[in-house]
Protein backbone atom coordinates (compact mmCIF):
# COMPACT_ATOMS: atom_id res chain seq x y z
CA UNK A 1 0.00 0.00 0.00
CA UNK A 2 2.92 2.37 0.69
CA UNK A 3 4.04 1.95 -2.93
CA UNK A 4 0.51 2.66 -4.21
CA UNK A 5 0.28 5.82 -2.11
CA UNK A 6 3.73 7.01 -3.18
CA UNK A 7 3.22 6.44 -6.91
CA UNK A 8 -0.32 7.84 -6.86
CA UNK A 9 1.04 10.99 -5.21
CA UNK A 10 3.82 11.22 -7.76
CA UNK A 11 1.36 10.76 -10.63
CA UNK A 12 -0.82 13.62 -9.34
CA UNK A 13 2.12 16.01 -9.66
CA UNK A 14 2.54 15.17 -13.35
CA UNK A 15 -1.13 14.72 -14.26
CA UNK A 16 -2.83 17.41 -12.21
CA UNK A 17 -6.32 16.50 -13.45
CA UNK A 18 -5.90 12.73 -13.13
CA UNK A 19 -8.56 12.50 -10.42
CA UNK A 20 -11.14 13.92 -12.78
CA UNK A 21 -9.95 12.78 -16.19
CA UNK A 22 -8.07 9.58 -15.42
CA UNK A 23 -5.13 8.69 -17.66
CA UNK A 24 -7.01 8.63 -20.97
CA UNK A 25 -5.19 10.55 -23.71
CA UNK A 26 -2.47 11.56 -21.26
CA UNK A 27 1.28 11.20 -21.80
CA UNK A 28 2.89 7.78 -21.30
CA UNK A 29 4.50 8.05 -17.87
CA UNK A 30 7.57 5.86 -17.28
CA UNK A 31 9.08 4.60 -14.03
CA UNK A 32 12.68 3.40 -13.71
CA UNK A 33 14.13 0.87 -11.26
CA UNK A 34 16.77 -1.82 -11.22
CA UNK A 35 16.05 -5.44 -12.02
CA UNK A 36 16.48 -6.05 -8.27
CA UNK A 37 13.40 -3.97 -7.31
CA UNK A 38 10.62 -5.58 -5.30
CA UNK A 39 7.54 -6.74 -7.23
CA UNK A 40 5.34 -4.40 -5.14
CA UNK A 41 6.36 -1.51 -7.42
CA UNK A 42 5.15 -3.28 -10.55
CA UNK A 43 1.96 -4.33 -8.78
CA UNK A 44 1.32 -0.72 -7.73
CA UNK A 45 1.75 0.44 -11.33
CA UNK A 46 -0.76 -2.16 -12.48
CA UNK A 47 -3.30 -1.16 -9.82
CA UNK A 48 -2.93 2.54 -10.66
CA UNK A 49 -3.59 1.97 -14.35
CA UNK A 50 -0.07 2.56 -15.64
CA UNK A 51 0.36 -1.06 -16.70
CA UNK A 52 3.48 -3.12 -16.15
CA UNK A 53 4.96 -1.87 -19.44
CA UNK A 54 5.39 1.54 -17.79
CA UNK A 55 8.19 0.04 -15.72
CA UNK A 56 11.54 0.23 -17.50
CA UNK A 57 14.03 -2.01 -15.76
CA UNK A 58 17.69 -1.03 -15.55
CA UNK A 59 20.36 -3.69 -15.15
CA UNK A 60 22.23 -4.14 -11.88
CA UNK A 61 26.00 -4.18 -11.52
CA UNK A 62 28.11 -6.90 -9.91
CA UNK A 63 27.13 -5.55 -6.47
CA UNK A 64 23.41 -5.72 -7.39
CA UNK A 65 23.08 -1.92 -7.54
CA UNK A 66 21.39 -0.02 -10.35
CA UNK A 67 23.57 0.87 -13.33
CA UNK A 68 23.32 4.67 -13.33
CA UNK A 69 24.97 5.17 -16.73
CA UNK A 70 22.38 2.90 -18.31
CA UNK A 71 19.65 4.76 -16.40
CA UNK A 72 20.72 8.13 -17.82
CA UNK A 73 20.87 6.76 -21.36
CA UNK A 74 17.48 5.04 -21.06
CA UNK A 75 15.82 8.23 -19.80
CA UNK A 76 17.29 10.18 -22.73
CA UNK A 77 16.18 7.54 -25.24
CA UNK A 78 12.66 7.43 -23.81
CA UNK A 79 12.29 11.21 -24.02
CA UNK A 80 13.43 11.12 -27.65
CA UNK A 81 10.77 8.47 -28.30
CA UNK A 82 7.97 10.67 -26.94
CA UNK A 83 7.64 9.07 -23.52
CA UNK A 84 7.54 11.01 -20.24
CA UNK A 85 10.02 9.80 -17.59
CA UNK A 86 8.46 10.77 -14.28
CA UNK A 87 9.78 8.58 -11.44
CA UNK A 88 13.02 6.88 -10.37
CA UNK A 89 12.78 4.18 -7.70
CA UNK A 90 15.88 3.55 -5.63
CA UNK A 91 16.48 0.46 -3.49
CA UNK A 92 17.56 0.75 0.13
CA UNK A 93 18.14 -2.91 0.86
CA UNK A 94 17.05 -5.12 -2.05
CA UNK A 95 14.93 -8.14 -1.21
CA UNK A 96 17.33 -10.58 -2.92
CA UNK A 97 20.64 -9.52 -1.45
CA UNK A 98 20.19 -6.46 0.77
CA UNK A 99 22.05 -4.22 -1.70
CA UNK A 100 21.78 -0.42 -1.72
CA UNK A 101 21.57 1.75 -4.80
CA UNK A 102 23.62 4.95 -4.84
CA UNK A 103 20.83 7.14 -3.47
CA UNK A 104 22.83 10.36 -3.73
CA UNK A 105 23.45 9.81 -7.43
CA UNK A 106 19.85 8.79 -8.09
CA UNK A 107 18.60 11.90 -6.30
CA UNK A 108 20.88 14.02 -8.47
CA UNK A 109 19.59 12.40 -11.67
CA UNK A 110 15.97 12.81 -10.57
CA UNK A 111 16.52 16.48 -9.72
CA UNK A 112 18.25 17.19 -13.02
CA UNK A 113 15.53 15.40 -15.01
CA UNK A 114 12.72 16.97 -12.94
CA UNK A 115 11.46 13.54 -11.89
CA UNK A 116 9.96 12.16 -8.69
CA UNK A 117 12.44 10.21 -6.53
CA UNK A 118 10.93 7.31 -4.57
CA UNK A 119 12.89 4.97 -2.31
CA UNK A 120 11.79 1.44 -1.49
CA UNK A 121 13.31 1.00 1.94
CA UNK A 122 11.29 -2.07 3.03
CA UNK A 123 13.67 -3.03 5.85
CA UNK A 124 16.94 -1.52 4.62
CA UNK A 125 15.94 2.08 5.37
CA UNK A 126 16.05 1.37 9.11
CA UNK A 127 19.79 0.67 8.94
CA UNK A 128 20.00 4.43 9.52
CA UNK A 129 19.68 3.49 13.21
CA UNK A 130 22.99 1.58 13.06
CA UNK A 131 25.90 4.07 13.35
CA UNK A 132 28.31 1.63 11.66
CA UNK A 133 26.14 1.15 8.55
CA UNK A 134 24.03 4.30 8.30
CA UNK A 135 26.27 5.49 5.45
CA UNK A 136 24.50 2.92 3.27
CA UNK A 137 21.43 5.15 3.15
CA UNK A 138 23.26 8.40 2.46
CA UNK A 139 20.94 10.45 0.26
CA UNK A 140 17.73 9.01 1.71
CA UNK A 141 16.82 12.47 2.98
CA UNK A 142 16.54 13.68 -0.64
CA UNK A 143 13.66 11.34 -1.51
CA UNK A 144 10.26 12.72 -2.48
CA UNK A 145 8.73 9.58 -0.97
CA UNK A 146 10.04 6.74 1.16
CA UNK A 147 8.35 3.42 1.94
CA UNK A 148 9.47 1.08 4.73
CA UNK A 149 8.04 -1.40 7.22
CA UNK A 150 8.01 -1.21 11.00
CA UNK A 151 7.00 -4.88 11.12
CA UNK A 152 10.33 -5.97 9.65
CA UNK A 153 13.43 -4.55 11.31
CA UNK A 154 11.64 -2.62 14.04
CA UNK A 155 10.00 -5.87 15.23
CA UNK A 156 6.47 -4.45 15.50
CA UNK A 157 3.49 -6.83 15.19
CA UNK A 158 2.30 -7.27 11.60
CA UNK A 159 1.16 -5.16 9.77
CA UNK A 160 2.79 -1.77 10.20
CA UNK A 161 3.93 -0.27 6.91
CA UNK A 162 4.91 3.37 6.58
CA UNK A 163 5.21 5.94 3.82
CA UNK A 164 6.81 9.35 4.18
CA UNK A 165 6.06 12.09 1.63
CA UNK A 166 8.29 15.14 1.55
CA UNK A 167 5.44 17.58 0.94
CA UNK A 168 2.28 16.73 2.88
CA UNK A 169 0.22 18.98 0.63
CA UNK A 170 0.81 16.52 -2.20
CA UNK A 171 -0.89 13.78 -0.16
CA UNK A 172 -3.91 15.96 0.47
CA UNK A 173 -4.26 16.95 -3.18
CA UNK A 174 -4.08 13.28 -4.18
CA UNK A 175 -6.44 11.69 -1.65
CA UNK A 176 -8.64 14.25 0.12
CA UNK A 177 -12.41 14.09 -0.39
CA UNK A 178 -15.18 16.43 0.74
CA UNK A 179 -18.60 14.97 1.45
CA UNK A 180 -21.34 16.02 3.85
CA UNK A 181 -20.85 12.87 5.91
CA UNK A 182 -17.12 13.56 6.19
CA UNK A 183 -17.34 17.17 7.31
CA UNK A 184 -14.84 18.53 9.82
CA UNK A 185 -15.99 20.51 12.84
CA UNK A 186 -14.32 22.95 15.17
CA UNK A 187 -14.99 20.81 18.25
CA UNK A 188 -15.82 17.21 19.15
CA UNK A 189 -14.74 13.95 17.51
CA UNK A 190 -14.53 15.50 14.05
CA UNK A 191 -12.38 18.41 15.20
CA UNK A 192 -8.94 16.79 15.06
CA UNK A 193 -6.64 17.49 12.11
CA UNK A 194 -5.38 16.06 9.90
CA UNK A 195 -8.03 13.56 8.87
CA UNK A 196 -5.99 10.53 7.90
CA UNK A 197 -8.57 9.50 5.29
CA UNK A 198 -7.37 12.59 3.39
CA UNK A 199 -3.82 11.23 3.31
CA UNK A 200 -4.37 7.80 1.78
CA UNK A 201 -6.82 5.31 0.36
CA UNK A 202 -8.46 4.08 3.59
CA UNK A 203 -11.52 5.76 5.10
CA UNK A 204 -11.65 3.39 8.07
CA UNK A 205 -8.27 2.28 9.32
CA UNK A 206 -6.56 0.48 12.18
CA UNK A 207 -4.65 2.30 14.89
CA UNK A 208 -1.36 0.90 13.57
CA UNK A 209 0.68 3.71 15.06
CA UNK A 210 -0.04 2.57 18.63
CA UNK A 211 2.10 -0.58 18.43
CA UNK A 212 4.89 1.42 16.78
CA UNK A 213 4.73 4.00 19.56
CA UNK A 214 4.83 1.28 22.22
CA UNK A 215 7.88 -0.32 20.58
CA UNK A 216 9.77 2.96 20.37
CA UNK A 217 8.88 3.98 23.93
CA UNK A 218 9.76 0.59 25.41
CA UNK A 219 13.06 -0.02 23.59
CA UNK A 220 14.27 3.29 22.16
CA UNK A 221 16.05 3.77 18.86
CA UNK A 222 19.53 3.01 20.27
CA UNK A 223 18.54 -0.49 21.37
CA UNK A 224 16.64 -1.10 18.13
CA UNK A 225 19.67 0.09 16.17
CA UNK A 226 21.86 -2.30 18.17
CA UNK A 227 19.61 -5.22 17.18
CA UNK A 228 19.94 -4.22 13.52
CA UNK A 229 23.72 -4.18 13.91
CA UNK A 230 23.57 -7.61 15.61
CA UNK A 231 21.68 -9.10 12.64
CA UNK A 232 24.28 -7.74 10.21
CA UNK A 233 27.10 -9.19 12.29
CA UNK A 234 25.26 -12.51 12.43
CA UNK A 235 25.06 -12.51 8.63
CA UNK A 236 28.84 -12.14 8.43
CA UNK A 237 29.23 -14.91 10.99
CA UNK A 238 27.02 -17.18 8.90
CA UNK A 239 29.20 -16.42 5.86
CA UNK A 240 32.31 -17.35 7.86
CA UNK A 241 30.74 -20.69 8.81
CA UNK A 242 29.63 -21.51 5.27
CA UNK A 243 33.05 -20.49 3.91
CA UNK A 244 34.54 -23.56 5.60
CA UNK A 245 32.76 -25.66 2.96
CA UNK A 246 33.39 -23.64 -0.18
CA UNK A 247 34.40 -26.76 -2.06
CA UNK A 248 30.67 -27.47 -2.37
CA UNK A 249 28.88 -24.37 -0.99
CA UNK A 250 28.70 -21.35 -3.30
CA UNK A 251 28.03 -18.01 -1.56
CA UNK A 252 26.75 -14.88 -3.27
CA UNK A 253 28.96 -11.89 -2.44
CA UNK A 254 29.09 -9.17 -1.34
CA UNK A 255 26.99 -9.63 1.77
CA UNK A 256 26.18 -6.02 2.55
CA UNK A 257 23.45 -6.25 5.14
CA UNK A 258 21.54 -9.12 6.73
CA UNK A 259 20.86 -11.40 3.74
CA UNK A 260 23.01 -14.44 2.91
CA UNK A 261 22.43 -16.44 -0.29
CA UNK A 262 24.12 -19.75 -0.98
CA UNK A 263 23.66 -23.03 -2.83
CA UNK A 264 25.13 -26.46 -2.30
CA UNK A 265 26.74 -28.14 -5.30
CA UNK A 266 27.73 -31.68 -4.27
CA UNK A 267 30.78 -33.12 -5.98
CA UNK A 268 28.85 -36.40 -6.15
CA UNK A 269 26.34 -34.85 -8.58
CA UNK A 270 26.77 -33.38 -12.06
CA UNK A 271 27.57 -29.78 -11.07
CA UNK A 272 27.19 -28.61 -14.66
CA UNK A 273 23.52 -29.66 -14.59
CA UNK A 274 21.88 -26.50 -13.21
CA UNK A 275 18.41 -28.02 -13.16
CA UNK A 276 19.60 -30.97 -11.11
CA UNK A 277 21.44 -28.74 -8.62
CA UNK A 278 18.41 -26.42 -8.39
CA UNK A 279 16.16 -29.36 -7.56
CA UNK A 280 18.63 -30.62 -4.98
CA UNK A 281 18.72 -27.25 -3.19
CA UNK A 282 14.95 -26.84 -3.36
CA UNK A 283 14.43 -30.25 -1.74
CA UNK A 284 17.18 -29.53 0.77
CA UNK A 285 15.43 -26.31 1.79
CA UNK A 286 12.19 -28.23 2.35
CA UNK A 287 14.11 -30.67 4.56
CA UNK A 288 15.49 -27.78 6.62
CA UNK A 289 12.06 -26.22 7.04
CA UNK A 290 10.38 -29.48 7.99
CA UNK A 291 13.14 -30.21 10.51
CA UNK A 292 12.20 -27.00 12.33
CA UNK A 293 15.73 -25.60 12.25
CA UNK A 294 14.86 -22.45 10.32
CA UNK A 295 12.47 -20.96 7.80
CA UNK A 296 14.76 -19.93 4.96
CA UNK A 297 13.52 -19.18 1.43
CA UNK A 298 14.87 -19.28 -2.12
CA UNK A 299 15.71 -16.78 -4.81
CA UNK A 300 17.60 -16.78 -8.11
CA UNK A 301 20.86 -15.30 -9.33
CA UNK A 302 21.87 -15.80 -12.97
CA UNK A 303 18.82 -18.05 -13.24
CA UNK A 304 20.21 -20.42 -10.62
CA UNK A 305 18.34 -21.23 -7.42
CA UNK A 306 19.92 -20.19 -4.11
CA UNK A 307 18.88 -20.69 -0.52
CA UNK A 308 18.22 -17.27 1.03
CA UNK A 309 18.65 -16.50 4.72
CA UNK A 310 17.28 -13.11 5.79
CA UNK A 311 18.07 -12.32 9.43
CA UNK A 312 15.61 -9.93 11.08
CA UNK A 313 14.84 -11.44 14.48
CA UNK A 314 15.92 -9.61 17.61
CA UNK A 315 16.16 -13.00 19.34
CA UNK A 316 18.89 -14.41 17.08
CA UNK A 317 22.26 -15.31 18.59
CA UNK A 318 25.52 -16.52 17.06
CA UNK A 319 24.79 -19.97 18.51
CA UNK A 320 21.65 -20.14 16.37
CA UNK A 321 23.81 -20.09 13.25
CA UNK A 322 26.09 -22.81 14.58
CA UNK A 323 22.94 -24.91 14.98
CA UNK A 324 21.68 -23.87 11.54
CA UNK A 325 24.87 -24.86 9.71
CA UNK A 326 25.11 -28.15 11.62
CA UNK A 327 21.48 -28.88 10.71
CA UNK A 328 22.07 -27.82 7.12
CA UNK A 329 24.99 -30.23 6.76
CA UNK A 330 23.03 -33.05 8.37
CA UNK A 331 20.09 -32.53 5.99
CA UNK A 332 22.56 -32.25 3.11
CA UNK A 333 24.17 -35.61 3.88
CA UNK A 334 20.82 -37.33 4.34
CA UNK A 335 19.49 -35.88 1.10
CA UNK A 336 22.63 -36.88 -0.80
CA UNK A 337 22.56 -40.42 0.65
CA UNK A 338 18.90 -40.75 -0.31
CA UNK A 339 19.71 -39.78 -3.90
CA UNK A 340 22.61 -42.21 -4.12
CA UNK A 341 20.53 -45.09 -2.76
CA UNK A 342 17.75 -44.44 -5.28
CA UNK A 343 20.13 -44.72 -8.25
Amino acid sequence: MASVISLATARRQFLTNVRQDGMINGPRLIVYASTEIHVCITKALELLGFGSKSMHFISADKNFCINTDELRQTIEDDRNNGLLPFCIVGCAGTVNSGAFDNLVELASIAHKEKMWFHIDGAFGALVILDPERCHLVQGIEQADSLAFDFHKWLHCPYDAGCVLIRDGAHLSSTFSVHQSYLAATEHGCAGDKPWFCDLGTELSRQFRALKVWFTLKEHGIKKLGKKIADNCQQAQYLVSLLSNYEDFIQIIRPVTLNVVNFRLEPNELDRSNDKLIDEFNNELLADIQISGIAIASTTRFCNRLYIRVCIVSHRCTFEDFDIFVAGLLKCYRLRLRSLQQSE
